[in-house]
């Protein structure tokens, strides 16, 4: 007799591109993290991005640690966001978990922030807080004290362009498939512009006030050598268009951020342009 095989609730999504003992060793630790939530009804979509160091021993050493593994390997390397979107097509679950290959996931994280998003079935979308560590912890300070339990695109858009981590947030495929995925013109904000794309397609998020992901921060991370100045004027000209076309109540709340945005492109402009 054959059994049709149990379709995931959840799945989690991870790009790796590990290239060295040390990229190794965070993929281990993340791996680990992931291993260990006490939610079970979940499969692992690795995509692996053409990694110079092998990581299959440690892939099969965690997969009994897993209630179910898929590994996608990109026969070029193409970048995360290209990996992201691989994975999102290739996943089962009706709710997806990104995770980045350097951070960590505390036990609850999986089960708080599907029972957060399961409890508002008008949401498309949940965060949670972060604990931000490593090397360069001290380059990134985000206020995570008065954040609504429902954050519209208005204080997104107002917020540094990468408070909200991908590692912390869990959203619905099908709002995923709505917006067409992650844009591959973005560097590093290619998950805060997918954030903004659902919430102006009329999505909604909850947010779940508890620190259930570590993001760590560390001299060789993506997010501190890729091209900030190009990533941060393409997001601040998307959040300018849609000033532009909101009305008065939402120019009046997003006025003074717009306007700082522009002045964070012209630093970066002006940094970039002395520092050649």
């Amino acid at each position: 007799m054959e059994y049709a095989k149990k379709t995931p609730a959840l799945s989690v999504v991870l790009p790796v591109y590990c290239a060295g003992a040390e990229n190794y060793e965070y993929l281990k630790e993340t791996l680990s993290s992931i291993a260990g939530q006490k939610y079970r009804d979940f499969e692992v979509v690795v995509v692996d991005d053409r990694s110079p160091l092998d990581i299959t021993p440690l892939l099969d050493e965690t997969e009994p640690l897993l209630p179910s593994l898929r590994v996608l390997r990109n026969r070029t390397n193409m970048g995360h966001v290209f990996s992201r979107n691989m994975g999102t097509k290739a996943a089962e679950g009706t709710y997806i978990a990104y995770m980045d290959h350097d951070d960590i996931w505390l036990p609850d994280s999986l089960g708080r922030r599907l029972q957060a998003l399961m409890g508002a079935p008008d949401c498309d979308m949940c965060f949670c807080d972060v604990d931000i560590f490593g090397s360069g912890a001290h380059k990134m300070k985000v206020n995570q004290s008065r954040i609504p339990e429902f954050a519209d695109f208005v204080w997104f858009a107002a917020r540094f362009n990468m408070t909200v981590t991908s590692s912390a947030v869990m959203v619905k495929k099908s709002a995923m498939e709505r917006i067409g995925g992650f844009d591959p013109k973005y560097s590093i904000c290619d998950d805060f512009d997918a954030w903004l794309r659902i919430l102006e397609d009329g999505g909604r998020c909850v947010h779940v006030p508890e620190k259930l992901a570590r993001y760590r921060l560390h001299d060789r991370n993506t997010s501190l050598y890729s091209d900030r100045l190009k990533d941060h004027y393409l997001i601040t000209k998307y959040i300018t268009r849609y000033y532009f076309n909101a009305s008065m109540g939402t120019k009046l709340r997003l006025t003074y951020k717009v306007g700082r945005k522009w002045l964070g492109v012209a630093y970066l402009a002006l940094r970039k342009l002395f520092t050649r």
